[in-house]
């Protein structure tokens, strides 16, 4: 880790190891950011990118326990826009390549599995390329949304990658199971996640967003 902060690939780093149910070792190295060399302290906060995923699996997998969703359920019983999309046979043709109709729908088990024939627009492919685009416009200048129904809507301008339970492909699957979360629960996906998973858990500093008082 130092000498991957020494050589700039990376601003700084925080690694805990955790052993026998106690703290082994302990220690912030490097610098919060490059620009002002800021040392990095213990218990800072992190872009944790998709390390959400896992949250939002877990926040759908309690409707699950409540029997409120079943992992067999077909995902346009909560999200009828769904039922139109078909799939790309040709990814170098981008997004508006040719299609077929899809063979079976989506389920909620293939969307936590990542099975369900979305992208997450991070490969190579013109679709790909495109997809991303479309979702996050550009890596420095990211496209802002106010409601995760707007996101969804970006989605399910693309068509699938493949048929559904047919292959794996890390995707934008959570971004729909968020959206499942919101209408199943009628609270907004931050709400649900703040009352049912990260205030229980003590995760006081977990969110979307970076609150004034720890900015």
């Amino acid at each position: 880790i130092k000498e991957e902060i020494k050589n700039l690939n990376i601003a700084g780093a925080e690694v805990l190891i955790y052993k026998n149910k106690e703290v082994a070792w302990h220690k912030a190295l490097g610098y919060v950011n490059l620009k002002n060399q800021k040392p990095l302290k213990k218990n800072s906060i992190y872009y944790i990118q998709s390390m959400t995923k896992p949250i939002i699996s877990v926040a759908l997998m309690q409707l699950v326990e409540k029997g409120l969703v079943n992992l067999e359920d077909k995902a346009e019983k909560y999200i009828p826009e769904l039922a139109k999309l078909r799939v790309n046979i040709d990814l170098s043709e981008g997004i508006e390549g040719p299609t077929v109709d899809r063979e079976s729908d989506i389920t909620i088990k293939q969307l936590l599995t990542h099975t369900a024939g979305f992208s997450h627009g991070l490969e190579t492919t013109q679709f790909d390329q495109e997809l991303f685009k479309l979702m996050y416009n550009d890596l420095f200048n990211p496209r802002e949304y106010t409601k995760i129904e707007q996101r969804i809507d970006q989605l399910l301008k693309a068509p699938l990658i493949g048929q559904p339970g047919e292959q794996w492909k890390y995707s934008a699957s959570p971004d729909l199971l968020a959206l499942i979360i919101k209408r199943v629960s009628g609270k907004d996906v931050n709400s649900y996640l703040n009352e049912f998973i990260f205030e229980p858990l003590g995760m006081t500093e977990t969110g979307y967003n970076v609150s004034a008082s720890n900015k």
